[in-house]
């Protein structure tokens, strides 16, 4: 039988050969396959947190232009409703002008009817005085005649 020293140190040779061959053959490249799948992995990530990087950015720059937009609107909004008060104000000044221009010019015509009228009085005031005197002098009127036709001129003045 052999020695058990010469067969433990050919197992131990053999077992340390067949360690070497594995790690050589079997475990290296599993290992570097291990290895480039961790290095993939770790790769997507990165790439993943980087893309979630630019997602927050991107939400928050479209907020922000959400909010500008919104100020824009408010403030268009506010400068439209200001123009149609400065219009408004416009039209209801325009409408005083206009409304002071026809009274103004309704005033000046009722005084030029007046004046007319005046005169149209005044006219028919000396004919009724030409017509009373006429009457007068073509007849010889004692003073009760002539008192009762002064009256008479009143009283037809009185009635126009």
């Amino acid at each position: 039988m052999m020695e058990p020293l010469p067969i433990a140190l050919t197992h131990l040779a053999g077992f340390l050969l067949f360690i070497w061959v594995i790690k050589r053959f079997a475990v290296g490249p599993v290992m570097r396959v291990l290895d480039e799948r961790r290095e993939k992995i770790a790769g997507h990530f990165d790439q993943i947190e980087a893309a979630e990087k630019r997602v927050a950015a991107l939400k928050d720059e479209y907020e922000k232009r959400i909010e500008g937009i919104d100020e824009e609107a408010h403030r268009r909004m506010t400068e439209e409703v200001n123009r149609g008060r400065r219009i408004a104000e416009e039209i209801a000044e325009n409408a005083r002008r206009e409304a002071a221009n026809i009274i103004e010019s309704a005033r000046a015509n009722i005084q030029i009817q007046i004046a007319q009228a005046r005169v149209q009085i005044k006219d028919e005031v000396i004919a009724l005085t030409l017509a009373a005197a006429e009457k007068l002098i073509r007849e010889r009127l004692d003073t009760a005649k002539h008192r009762e036709m002064i009256g008479a001129f009143i009283d037809e003045l009185a009635q126009r």
